[in-house]
């Protein structure tokens, strides 16, 4: 193998890791977002459970306050009850209290299911809330190893880019040009590869009988005739 191409393989190594680690750095943000916005919707959903338990202790209150008020109007209605006369005003009396003690019976229906109720959101709420606390420890703790591979890919990246910018300064000129051109139009390793059995590993296209012809002159570069990649013969 030619020594330009050995150079151009092993700048295209360091080029490829240092292609990787970008994208890799790139990523760790959007990483966050995903890990902040997970954080968010479940702090979403313990507001909305507490919400609605405060909602259902409310209820409680208010049904308690018109029991409350009910119960001294019967009170009341019976202390009157004493003092009438006639039959008739009696009756309308003894028929208000059965009316009130028909809603009496009712508010106390509802209580009781809505206490069953606020004993199953409380058991929920509070499982919920230490799920809450569990995944909170979980997510600072992938936040702090995301954070300190971003570092370490810092480091990684930069030894790389130096060592691309040391390798590029020991090739020559026009065969670097090329190179950087073939980067430029296929966006992605490989940029150096084998021609195999007349077909590109790069693009995995059969190339023209000419360039099988020329690769075999391995004193200047070649290049395969659909994707633009420097192509060798192996």
């Amino acid at each position: 193998m030619e020594s330009f191409i050995s150079q151009l393989l092993e700048l295209q190594d360091h080029d490829a890791k240092y292609i990787r680690l970008v994208a890799f750095l790139e990523h760790i943000p959007l990483e966050l977002d995903m890990i902040q916005t997970k954080l968010k919707q479940a702090q979403v959903k313990i507001e909305i459970e507490r919400k609605s338990f405060l909602a259902s202790e409310l209820e409680r209150k208010n049904i308690d306050a018109k029991l409350k008020e009910a119960e001294e109007k019967i009170v009341k209605l019976k202390t009157q009850q004493m003092q009438v006369k006639k039959n008739e005003e009696y009756e309308a009396i003894n028929k208000e209290i059965s009316t009130i003690t028909e809603q009496i019976n009712d508010l106390e229906f509802e209580g009781l299911d809505l206490l069953d109720k606020i004993d199953k959101q409380k058991i929920a709420l509070s499982s919920n809330e230490e799920n809450y606390k569990n995944e909170m420890k979980s997510i600072d703790a992938e936040i702090a190893l995301l954070k300190k591979r971003k570092i370490s890919m810092e480091e990684d990246k930069n030894q790389e880019w130096a060592q691309v910018q040391s390798l590029e300064q020991a090739i020559d000129p026009r065969l670097l040009s090329m190179y950087r051109a073939v980067k430029s139009r296929v966006k992605k390793p490989p940029f150096v590869v084998l021609l195999k059995d007349q077909l590109c590993t790069g693009c995995h296209l059969k190339v023209s009988n000419e360039i099988v012809k020329k690769v075999h002159d391995t004193k200047n570069p070649h290049q395969c005739d659909n994707c633009s990649r420097i192509v060798f013969k192996g």
